[in-house]
């Protein structure tokens, strides 16, 4: 019976230790780890819009889940140096092997291109859908198109649907954008509320 109790309190003081290190280790890794996404995120929005001077975040679109059960993440304003505006969407959606994460950039009634962040699509198939080769067909593509694999988008040999949900997401968030941000008076009102609270999140390089 002692033994018992002497092998359970080993037990679980070795797994109490072990919580703290990965407790430890995590106060030094998660900050690090937080920085490097956001340095992608940064270097991502500049290789879709070329000509950007900063960009602001719009709080209330976070986390908003929408068509195909995608979740947008969060919405960047995109200010360029033509004066114009783009904008950046950032969302998970399921692929084939399980959630993806993007950025997807709009301007006008044009996709501007897509940044893959993070998928567990299969390697040197699924994989593809980071290639330029399969996303560049994507960049000033009218978001009047089907964005149907096969008809109007290229899809990736041996990943239709690895192909087709990404091509799915830009139409859908596409659609979101187009009918709630693009030109319209509620986008108007929202930054108007949010600059007058001084809410909006402004980040300039």
């Amino acid at each position: 019976m002692k033994n018992i109790i002497k092998s359970g309190l080993t037990v679980f003081i070795i797994a109490t230790i072990g919580t703290l290190l990965l407790a430890w280790v995590y106060s030094f890794t998660s900050p690090k780890i937080e920085e490097q996404k956001f340095l992608t995120i940064k270097n991502a929005i500049e290789e879709i819009f070329p000509n950007q001077t900063e960009f602001n975040e719009i709080p209330e679109y976070k986390n908003k889940v929408i068509e195909n059960n995608i979740n947008i993440i969060t919405i960047y304003k995109v200010e360029l140096q033509d004066g114009k505006e783009g904008f950046i969407i950032r969302a998970t959606y399921s692929g084939y092997g399980g959630k993806v994460e993007s950025l997807f950039g709009y301007q006008d009634q044009n996709c501007k291109g897509v940044y893959v962040l993070e998928h567990s699509e299969t390697p040197g198939l699924g994989s593809l859908i980071t290639s330029k080769d399969f996303t560049n067909q994507f960049i000033n593509k009218n978001l009047k198109d089907p964005f149907i694999v096969k008809e109007d988008v290229q899809a990736i040999t041996g990943a239709t649907i690895s192909s087709r949900a990404i091509s799915n997401a830009i139409k859908i968030i596409g659609k979101f954008y187009l009918e709630n941000i693009y030109g319209g008076n509620k986008w108007k009102k929202i930054y108007l509320k949010s600059s007058q609270k001084v809410y909006l999140k402004k980040i300039q390089f």
